[in-house]
């Protein structure tokens, strides 16, 4: 079984399809390739609608379920590195739904930012567990 977690599936949300029409042929896809799993993943914005998030995912989520298609669909969210990361986490879609210790998190093309490894061990000891969108990204 193959699983995509990190997916910008969700229409008219960041970087994914510009339609819903565009998301069902991405899913489609994901079936006919052998994807069972597909976890929504949009960037979190400081002006990301969450509520456009959540309504865009039922919706699809729905469509999958009235074509009874072989995938399951949930949602999480990628979130830059960036201060405040703690309160991002403690949104309904900060985390990867259902398994909420784990998040992913993407990094600066070049860097990564001060404090990072302090910030990374405070999550971890509170029990968060970061999953790398782009580890080919940062550095020293």
């Amino acid at each position: 079984m193959l699983v995509d977690i990190h997916s910008h599936i969700l229409n008219g949300v960041d970087d994914g399809p510009e339609s819903f029409e565009m998301a069902m042929e991405m899913v489609r896809f994901a079936c006919e390739t052998g994807i069972r799993v597909v976890v929504a993943t949009p960037h979190i914005l400081d002006n990301q609608n969450e509520e456009l998030v959540i309504s865009r995912f039922r919706k699809l989520s729905e469509a999958i379920i009235d074509e009874k298609l072989p995938i399951d669909l949930f949602l999480g969210s990628e979130i830059n590195f960036q201060f405040g990361i703690n309160e991002i986490l403690d949104t309904s879609i900060g985390t990867y739904r259902g398994i909420g210790r784990y998040f992913l998190v993407e990094t600066t093309l070049t860097h990564y930012p001060k404090h990072f490894d302090e910030t990374l061990f405070e999550l971890q000891t509170n029990g968060r567990i970061p999953i790398f969108a782009h580890p080919e990204r940062g550095g020293p």
